[in-house]
């Protein structure tokens, strides 16, 4: 081959290589947004199964003041207060089995051991309040419906933060998933926008 045939050919592979790459992207980004998806159908059927269990027969709640816990951070509290009761080995727990390496403490709190311990009989075998994060390492986001209305400050791994709530539909005035609860990740973006935007919600 001569100098400019070969010229040719890399410039043809490269103009390739600029097609494919963007296609190859997206669709690794949708199969991390279907996975993500999944992901929230999964831990939605292990909250229904834990209050199948609870001896309140409720959601787990949004603070950890409700769970028992005292004195927190004001962080993450609700992830950490869902990923504690899905870990819970009394009943028929633990109700949902979490990626190991997305179970990070963000914050670095701990709670008491009476009730991670005994009360709840975390599997994990620690006192650490842990949270999961979503594919992009972003805490998911979780309330249930009687805090429906409340915001809650929520730590990310940059140590940056952001402010949640619950958003009722600008149509029919309705809250999400009404007398239910609610999970949701921030997106690939990593920002939150309560339910909007790319956020990936367990509600549609």
């Amino acid at each position: 081959m001569t100098l400019v045939e070969v010229l040719v050919v890399l410039f043809i592979i490269s103009v390739l290589a600029a097609f494919v790459t963007p296609v190859v992207w997206l669709a690794r980004q949708k199969a991390d947004k279907d996975l993500v998806r999944h992901e929230l159908t999964r831990m939605a059927l292990g909250v229904e199964n834990f209050a199948d269990q609870d001896a309140r027969a409720d959601w787990p709640p949004a603070t950890l003041q409700e769970l028992g816990i005292g004195g927190g951070n004001g962080l993450n509290e609700g992830i950490e207060s869902l990923v504690a009761c899905l870990a819970a080995g009394r009943g028929e727990g633990p109700y949902f089995d979490f990626d190991a390496e997305r179970l990070t403490n963000l914050d670095g709190d701990e709670g008491p051991e009476r009730v991670l311990k005994e009360s709840l009989a975390v599997v994990f075998g620690d006192t650490q309040l842990r949270e999961y994060v979503d594919l992009w390492g972003t805490p998911y986001v979780y309330f249930p419906s009687k805090a429906y209305g409340t915001k809650a400050r929520y730590s990310t791994h940059d140590g940056g933060e952001f402010e949640a709530c619950v958003i009722r539909d600008a149509a029919s005035g309705l809250w999400p998933a009404p007398a239910r609860f609610v999970i949701w990740s921030c997106g690939p973006d990593g920002i939150n926008e309560n339910g909007g935007g790319d956020d990936i919600c367990s509600w549609r």
